[in-house]
């Protein structure tokens, strides 16, 4: 089976994160659920109803019983919850590795995580989707929903925690190719963690100015809150912290909004990806969204004018690497009298615009590099 995989990107994610841990339950429905050759689940979907429980949720897993089917790259699963969340947990797993009556779990916390191309053998796996399956899944499945790694930056938490567990989760599963089929002999169950006094995260965002990446964002309430730890990322799985910055909390308590900031000067050609670890004064911790940074050029605009003469100007490019530039200039009537290309190289370079045969007056230069982005500046000539 194939499929398209694309790669979601965020530049400026609204977050609402729970973080204070209080009470944890286990949920379950064990009726089994048939997977056919074909389309979705004999129960579409499985439904779980959740009561009883104070306060918003601050961690979940979801937990399969018996799972058995002789291709489960063809499967697409995705969790729903009362108030309409949605996340893919499972796609595009395994690459064909045959599943016999498997018992797992899908938690944000685990060490590994659902394989591509090997075999699922029990325990706990970090979500993932190695399949774009947006609105490949039949009504009354959502058309729209989070996905993780790696076809998405979602997780359990950044889907789920701070909202109320409260009322019936669906469970919607989809096999995409035919010829293989399965069961979950023993349904489904949901640990779900809440938390009395949720700790709320706004505003997390990312901008690139003069070749630095400026990271900010918003704690709307804290309670119990230690430190936030800032985390990065090359390719958007693989994160190590880069700086802690502590709780203005005091006490770790807040119920007023609190700014945090930090500048990240040691950037790099190519993307770069975000994240927030929080830890309360308990050690427990939760993950933010992930938001992606994309630089490919020193400075705010892709070239500077280092020299202007009656017959040409010299455009100066700094390049992180090399990239393609389509570049215009545009008379005072909005006459389009000179189109190049040009290939900057990594590092300076520079572009000679023969002007020699213009007449005197302002024009506008604007170049496009091969990501459509547009640096645009206007120029007299004598």
């Amino acid at each position: 089976m194939q499929k398209n995989l694309l790669t979601k990107l965020s530049g400026v994610v609204l977050l609402l994160l729970t973080f204070t841990v209080n009470a944890q339950t286990t949920f379950t429905n064990g009726a089994s659920i048939t997977m056919p050759t074909s389309g979705a689940a004999t129960t579409y979907p499985s439904s779980l109803n959740v009561s009883g429980l104070s306060g918003n949720i601050s961690k979940i897993t979801l937990t399969f019983n018996g799972f058995s089917h002789s291709f489960p790259d063809d499967l697409g699963i995705l969790l729903v919850s009362p108030t309409g969340a949605a996340f893919e947990v499972f796609s595009g797993v395994t690459d064909g590795e045959e599943m016999t009556n498997i018992t797992f779990t899908i938690d944000d916390a685990a060490t590994a995580t659902l394989p591509d191309d090997a075999a699922v053998t029990g325990g706990s796996y970090k979500p993932a989707a190695y399949y774009n399956d947006l609105n490949g899944f039949p009504a009354p499945a959502p058309g729209t929903f989070n996905q993780p790694q790696a076809i998405g930056t979602a997780t359990l938490a950044s889907t789920f925690n701070g909202l109320n567990a409260n009322g019936s989760w669906q469970l919607f599963i989809v096999d995409f190719e035919a010829g293989d089929g399965g069961s979950i002999s023993g349904g489904w169950s949901l640990n779900i963690t809440t938390g009395a006094l949720p700790v709320k995260l706004s505003n997390f965002t990312g901008k690139t100015i003069n070749n630095q990446n400026q990271l900010s964002w918003t704690t709307l309430t804290e309670s119990n809150s230690k430190v936030f730890e800032l985390q990065k990322s090359k390719d958007g799985v693989n994160f190590s912290t880069i700086t802690s910055i502590n709780s203005k909390a005091v006490n770790g308590n807040s119920s007023s909004p609190l700014n945090y900031s930090f500048t990240d000067v040691d950037i790099t050609k190519g993307n770069s990806y975000y994240r927030i670890k929080q830890i309360d004064l308990d050690g427990k911790t939760e993950l933010s969204k992930a938001i992606l940074l994309t630089v490919r050029y020193k400075g705010n605009s892709a070239f500077v004018i280092t020299s202007i003469t009656k017959s040409a100007m010299v455009l100066q490019f700094n390049n992180l690497q090399q990239e393609k530039y389509n570049i215009k200039l545009i008379d005072m009537s909005g006459k389009q009298v000179v189109n190049k290309s040009y290939t900057a190289t990594e590092g300076v370079s520079n572009f000679i615009l023969s002007t020699y045969n213009l007449q005197s007056g302002i024009y506008t230069i604007i170049a496009t590099d091969s990501k459509g982005q547009i640096s645009a500046q206007k120029v007299l000539k004598q």
